[in-house]
C-alpha cells in the first residue's frame, strides 16, 4: 500500500482497497493460459470457461458482458500477473479504488468500458461491478467501489415511476381484494349465478 511517510496517509491508486480489516480473498486463482497481457491492479476478470483445473478457478481479463469473477487487487509486492501465476482476487463486498469513465454519482450503479474504467451509463445486457461508495467529477478520477456484480437486463435508463400511484393514492382509487360481492372475494375472477342477485334462472 502507497503512503505518504511524512503524512502517513494513504494515497489512492487503481486496485488499492479502500478497507481492508477482514477482507475476503480467494486465494489460489490462476491467470489463465490464454491471458496473452499481463493482468494490472484494477483488473476485472472473469473465469475462463475454456480452460479446466481441478483445484482453482483459472481467470482472465473480463469483457464488459462476461460474468465477473473478481478484481484484481493492488499490491506493493506484485502488481503484474502473467500466464499461468497465481493470483487472488478482491471478491464482492470488498471496497476497492477503481478509475472513472466520467463524473459518476455517489450511490449510481456501475459498469465498465472496455478499458476497464467504471461507469454509470447503463447498456442491455453488460455487467454491474458494483455501487459507487463516492463521486467522481471526471474521467480519471479514483473512486470508491463497492463489488456487487451482475448484469443489466433491461438497457436504457432506470424506469420512470413517477406514473404509478403511491399507497395512499391506490387504497382510494382501487377495490381492495378483500371486498367481496355476494360473499365472493374479489382477489380472484367470480361467477355470479342467477340465485346470487335474486333473478329467475335462465330457461333452456
Amino acid at each position: 500500500m502507497p503512503m505518504n511517510l511524512n503524512r502517513t496517509a494513504i494515497t489512492p491508486v487503481n486496485g488499492l482497497y479502500v478497507y481492508m480489516p477482514n477482507v475476503p480473498e480467494p486465494h489460489n486463482c490462476i491467470v489463465s493460459e490464454n491471458q496473452t497481457a499481463p493482468l494490472q491492479a484494477g483488473d476485472i476478470v472473469t473465469r475462463d470457461t475454456a480452460v479446466s483445473n481441478p483445484y482453482c478457478p483459472v481467470v482472465k481479463k473480463a469483457a464488459v458482458t462476461d460474468e465477473i469473477m473478481g478484481v484484481v487487487p493492488y499490491d506493493s509486492l506484485k502488481n503484474s500477473y502473467n500466464a499461468l501465476d497465481k493470483i487472488s482476487l478482491a471478491v464482492e463486498g470488498s471496497y476497492i479504488y477503481l478509475t472513472a469513465a466520467g463524473a459518476i454519482a455517489q450511490g449510481a450503479v456501475l459498469y465498465f468500458n472496455a478499458d476497464g474504467q467504471v461507469t454509470s451509463t447503463a447498456t442491455a445486457g453488460n455487467s454491474t461491478i458494483g455501487i459507487a461508495n463516492t463521486s467522481a467529477a471526471a474521467a480519471g478520477d479514483l473512486i470508491q467501489v463497492k463489488l456487487k456484480f451482475g448484469t443489466y437486463a433491461s438497457g436504457g435508463s432506470e424506469p420512470d415511476l413517477t406514473a404509478y400511484l403511491q399507497k395512499t393514492e391506490a387504497a382510494s382509487t382501487y377495490v381492495p381484494q378483500t371486498r367481496t360481492i355476494n360473499n365472493k372475494a374479489l382477489s380472484a375472477d367470480i361467477t355470479l349465478t342467477a340465485s346470487d342477485v335474486g333473478a329467475q334462472p335462465a330457461q333452456a
